[in-house]
């Protein structure tokens, strides 16, 4: 994996703002200034050596008519000492020929040539008329020519050297100048990064302690301007992620410990229905063992006597049995069909309570109340009945009986109690049935035993079965309230 690139530090940036605008900026103000004086320096060389060109050949015409060389050199190297841009003038005759010229000590290899025609035009003959003056300095010549034609030509080469260097000196001066101020913004950018660096860097260590959880951060006050409201923004950040945190391990242990909670009452609930399931088919099992040991003494054993009854009829075969033994062998038979039906009776309400197909659950439950009044004489049982309450379906009546079963045996065997209510009510709002059992007794015990209860697990297996909740209220020696809420059955 490659490293992160390391970013450059404030110092740094805060240098590079100061000093490369400035020096972006005296680059291009110093190539601009420098292309346009070249240019102005060709301008004027050019609008100059025209000029020159001109007028020396309007000047040189009678030197040139004359003949008078001698005279012309030293107006051209008076000129030319003048005029330090001329590299070198040249005075040429008809045929191109070298009348006279000048040229300057150092020509440049960059000069600009101009040249301008010598015209010859109508002879002032004033100009002969001193006779000390040598209008002709060279061999006699024929003076006659007429008006605009070429005499020669003047040639002048002009040198900008001299002008680029002028101008170069001012430039160099003037970016001098720049420089010396772009070295002073970098300066004041050096000092400028000193003051932003140091709230920087106490704001950076903050983020830093912050990022590592440590949030009781310490950033200088009483600073104005954007870097103090970022350090006290920063130092109110800190206290308000100190705070959610604080919140929220407080919610992440209660939420730890709802947790738990739960995960032991699942345990307990886990550990409660494995018991259940154990009881329950112990007493299948049990059940079962008592259905058959009931078919097998007392079904079997009528069975086999109303076959020996049976077997002794038919092995009469001589004179006609007597009335009475015939009635005899009828009575016992009778006697034995009832024993029968009395055992499949007790074996069918063991296996489902046929009370509930003929009086209802109502009937039901009026019917076992009145049972532990009449067997249980020291405590008075009460049945409360409302009127609008529904019939129940089938499964639903069942595990609502043995809800009431369940709570008035328990009622009986721990409660030691004097009087129980049991109560069928409607709770129209909500749409439920509301079944109560309360008793005056003991209560229960704040922690009941390890491994008892298992008739308050069945209670509530039940209810859950019927689609309803199960609720006990129960407070040592203030005794016990059980409700049984159940959706209201659909028709």
């Amino acid at each position: 994996m490659r490293p992160p690139r390391r970013s450059p530090s404030i110092t740094t940036l805060m240098l590079c703002v100061a000093i490369l605008p400035a020096l972006v900026m005296w680059l291009v103000v110093s190539a601009t200034i420098y292309g346009s004086q070249l240019k102005d320096i060709r301008a004027d060389i050019d609008e100059r050596g025209r000029l020159l060109a001109a007028t020396l050949a309007e000047a040189s015409r009678y030197a040139v008519v004359s003949g008078n060389s001698a005279a012309l050199a030293g107006t051209l190297q008076g000129l030319l000492a003048s005029e330090p841009s001329i590299a070198r003038i040249e005075v040429l005759g008809p045929t191109r020929q070298r009348l006279a010229g000048a040229q300057s000590a150092a020509e440049a290899g960059e000069a600009m040539p101009f040249e301008h025609p010598i015209r010859a035009q109508a002879i002032d003959v004033d100009l002969f008329d001193d006779p000390a003056r040598p209008h002709v300095a060279g061999p006699p010549r024929d003076l006659r020519a007429s008006p605009g034609e070429v005499l020669g030509h003047v040639r002048v080469l002009m040198s900008p050297q001299r002008l680029v260097d002028a101008k170069r000196r001012n430039l160099y001066f003037a970016g001098g100048v720049t420089l010396a101020a772009a070295l002073g913004s970098g300066l004041l950018g050096l000092l400028l990064a000193r003051m932003i660096h140091g709230p920087l860097a106490a704001i950076m260590a903050a983020v830093r302690d912050i990022r590592q959880g440590r949030y009781q951060v310490r950033l200088g006050s009483g600073r104005g301007g954007e870097l103090g409201e970022l350090q006290d923004a920063m130092a109110e950040m800190a206290g308000e992620l100190a705070a959610a945190r604080q919140e929220l391990e407080e919610k992440v242990a209660h939420r730890t410990a709802a947790l738990q909670a739960a995960v032991q009452a699942a345990r307990a609930a886990e550990e409660e229905k494995r018991r259940l399931i154990a009881h329950g088919n112990a007493l299948v099992e049990e059940e079962r063992r008592r259905i058959a040991v009931e078919i097998h003494d007392q079904l079997n054993a009528s069975l086999i006597s109303v076959r020996l009854g049976a077997a002794a009829l038919s092995a009469r075969g001589g004179p006609p049995v007597a009335q009475d033994e015939l009635e005899r062998i009828a009575q016992r038979i009778t006697r034995t069909t009832d024993q029968l039906y009395d055992s499949a009776r007790r074996i069918v309400k063991r296996l489902r309570p046929e009370v509930l197909d003929t009086l209802g659950f109502c009937g039901a439950v009026a019917e076992a109340v009145r049972d532990y009044d009449t067997l249980h004489p020291e405590c008075r049982f009460t049945l409360k009945v409302d009127e609008r309450f529904p019939g129940l379906p089938g499964t639903l009546a069942i595990n609502a009986y043995r809800v009431v079963q369940e709570a008035l045996s328990n009622v009986v065997k721990h409660a030691n109690a004097t009087r129980v209510e049991v109560g069928l009510g409607v709770d129209e709002v909500r749409r439920e049935i509301q079944i109560t059992v309360y008793d005056n007794g003991c209560g229960l015990p704040t922690e009941p035993a390890r491994g008892a209860g298992l008739g308050l697990v069945g209670m509530r297996e039940r209810a859950w079965a019927a689609g309803g909740v199960l609720r006990i209220a129960a407070l040592p020696s203030q005794g016990t309230r059980i409700e049984l809420r159940v959706p209201w059955p659909r028709p």
